[in-house]
């Protein structure tokens, strides 16, 4: 009897912990520990075989170095191999320091059970791009919507799986946010299907009323509202773990 086709949520945990430098013995010693230590919430996938593990490390081993080093954390002195302009250094510092700073919330600690990982090179891409499409925005504003993008690339280039992007291309052109005219143009196209609506858990952060402009959140975020960060989409490099594992328990 064949095997079942791999999840892509496996697919992405080999090559992650392939991405850790670990060795195809310690990387099956890995994914058992973490299985063995799940909460089963949602549950995890399967175990896969040693050669579905040899294969996929073998295809993260064939990338370009240039795709391999935007997974890495961030450097500053580093803008150049990103290819990034050295003009983007000033915000992409604040921003790398916003993010860490999330991390050291104990809100956030307790609620998601672990920190933030470091922010990776593709993360500070993302943040330059939002920022660039959206640059009166806050650093909240420019982390939610470079975070949606941010998987979205992760998915092109480690899962080889196209994801479309045009409902959040669509939002961020209309600038929905800026006022309520602009909000009702922005619905009123959706509704007559001249542009794409935006993902579902994208929409849900739109229309949070936490982002509608209360300094209280945007400027310091002290204690992150739970109805911000209800879906999986939105938690940097946990995201597509999480999210693949929940459309896999369903």
């Amino acid at each position: 009897m064949a095997r079942p086709k791999l999840s892509e949520a496996v697919i992405r945990e080999i090559k992650e912990r392939r991405k850790e430098g670990l060795t195809l013995l310690e990387i099956e010693e890995r994914m058992q520990l973490d299985r063995y230590e799940a909460t089963n919430d949602p549950p995890m996938p399967p175990m896969p075989g040693h050669g579905s593990i040899q294969k996929y490390a073998q295809e993260y081993d064939q990338l370009p170095l240039a795709v391999k080093i935007l997974d890495e954390p961030f450097q500053w002195h580093r803008l150049g191999e990103y290819d990034l302009p050295w003009e983007a250094s000033e915000f992409l510092l604040q921003m790398w320091g916003y993010v860490k700073e999330l991390s050291r919330d104990l809100e956030w600690s307790l609620q998601y059970s672990a920190p933030l990982p470091a922010p990776t090179a593709r993360q500070a891409k993302w943040w330059w791009r939002v920022h660039q499409a959206a640059p009166d925005q806050d650093n909240l504003f420019v982390w939610m919507w470079a975070t949606q993008l941010w998987q979205c690339d992760l998915f092109k280039d480690i899962l080889k799986k196209t994801v479309d992007v045009s409902g959040i291309e669509a939002y961020l052109a209309y600038r929905a946010w800026q006022s309520p005219k602009q909000q009702t143009d922005y619905d009123q196209a959706v509704k007559d299907r001249r542009i794409p609506p935006l993902p579902a858990a994208a929409r849900d952060a739109a229309l949070t009323e936490d982002l509608r402009g209360q300094p209280g959140l945007t400027d310091s975020f002290p204690k992150p509202g739970p109805r911000i960060f209800e879906k999986a989409d939105f938690f940097p490099e946990l995201a597509l773990d999480r999210m693949q594992r929940m459309e896999e328990a369903e």
